[in-house]
């Protein structure tokens, strides 16, 4: 008896969530909410440009602003999405409104339990845990991997939408950080046309180009750059960039002034000063410039999160926008694409530009040994080949490497 009490109340309990929608007014508070929070975002995004080229925020605050309105976006647009497609579900009011409700209260009842008492079996035992279903996949950190699912519900929109520039801005970023170079490269290129250039995402567009080379800053990505310094000379991430594409041409007298003038700039947490630092002693060094040993001293930390892990640990959507990183994962990220572009030339050695580029990355992380070992190897793949040798051999001159006999 207690079984079939405990049937009527959940029988109950579904009519009333199947009803409630056909009578309900269609109106969502919470969609209309999203809406306006999703063009709330959208102007915030657009203000932003404007107070970095106004000089009221850096271009530091600026990408952690824009990584954070971008993923408060994310979520209102999926919000703002559920509640179209919720109403686009709801049946009209009137007679017809009626008459559905009415057929739910009576046959949602006799159907079910109908159904039940013909295939169900209420003396049945519970089904062991063990052959339950598993509960659904989560991330490394023990949270559902939630920024993957935004990013999958901005995607499909721009596919009805592309030509929503403040959703491809939104994107790029976010596609540059989780290591989607051709992805962050078309974003950029649309939220370009769509918004026209600024700072940041000429900035972004020259890193995306630099990351799908496997590190190498090649002149279209150099533009860019330039460009971004032409708006704001200041503009940190942009000389970074600058400097190194300095180091990669083995111009190193202009390479280490310019990696000299990023650290006396940049804050003493910037994610980019190990590298920098690094990269202006082995400048100095193949410039024979030992006079000028002494580093440079950076600006003021200006008090991000501890480097140690002791600071609160990060959501998993902030991971993957986030446009800062600490000192050791920008090296990473670059020491990382040189792995894989070792690899690639392990397996398809034909390849003297992609082994001069390995070349001159090994050079500019300071990594003399690989540098050698990386020059010798291509020497060999390209014994026969006079032209490939003689560039490849002029590369290892330029950057102070010297051949094996």
């Amino acid at each position: 008896m207690v079984f079939w009490f405990i049937v009527a109340a959940m029988t109950l309990g579904v009519v009333v969530i199947l009803v409630y929608p056909v009578f309900a007014a269609s109106i969502d508070p919470a969609s209309d909410r999203a809406s306006h929070d999703v063009e709330v975002y959208r102007s915030q995004l657009k203000e932003l440009d404007g107070d970095v080229e106004r000089g009221t925020l850096s271009a530091e605050e600026a990408e952690t602003a824009r990584a954070e309105i971008g993923r408060r976006l994310l979520r209102a647009n999926a919000a703002a999405e559920a509640g179209r497609t919720k109403r686009a579900g709801l049946p009209g009011a009137g007679r017809k409104s009626l008459a559905a409700g009415l057929a739910i209260v009576l046959l949602v009842p006799a159907i079910s339990l109908s159904a039940y008492r013909y295939f169900g079996a209420s003396g049945l035992p519970d089904l062991p845990l063990a052959g339950r279903s598993e509960p659904a996949p989560r991330n490394d950190n023990g949270a559902p991997n939630e920024i993957m699912r935004l990013v999958a519900g901005a995607e499909e929109r721009l596919k009805t939408n592309p030509e929503d520039g403040q959703g491809w801005n939104v994107l790029a970023p976010i596609y540059l950080r989780m290591g989607r170079s051709d992805d962050a490269v078309e974003a950029f290129r649309n939220a370009n046309r769509l918004l026209g250039p600024s700072v940041s995402r000429n900035a972004g567009l020259g890193e995306a180009l630099a990351q799908a080379a496997d590190g190498e800053v090649t002149d279209e990505a150099r533009q860019y750059f330039d460009r971004a310094l032409e708006e704001q000379p200041d503009y940190l991430p942009a000389r970074f960039f600058v400097a190194l594409d300095l180091s990669q041409e083995g111009k190193n007298s202009e390479a280490a002034e310019a990696w000299a003038s990023l650290i006396e700039k940049s804050p003493a947490d910037a994610p980019w000063l190990a590298i920098a630092t690094q990269a202006l002693t082995d400048a100095r060094q193949k410039a024979n410039l030992p006079e000028l040993a002494e580093i440079p001293q950076p600006k003021p930390a200006r008090n991000l999160p501890p480097e140690d892990g002791s600071g609160p640990s990060p959501a998993p959507e902030q991971i993957a926008a986030a446009s800062e990183m600490n000192a050791g994962e920008r090296r990473e990220m670059i020491e990382g694409m040189v792995s894989q572009l070792a690899d690639r030339l392990e397996a398809e050695p034909n390849d003297a530009q992609g082994w001069q580029r390995l070349i001159r990355s090994y050079s500019v992380l300071g990594q003399d040994e690989n540098a050698a070992r990386a020059l010798n190897t291509a020497l060999g793949v390209f014994s026969d080949d006079v032209e490939a040798r003689d560039q490849i051999a002029a590369l290892g001159r330029s950057l102070g490497i010297e051949e094996s006999e």
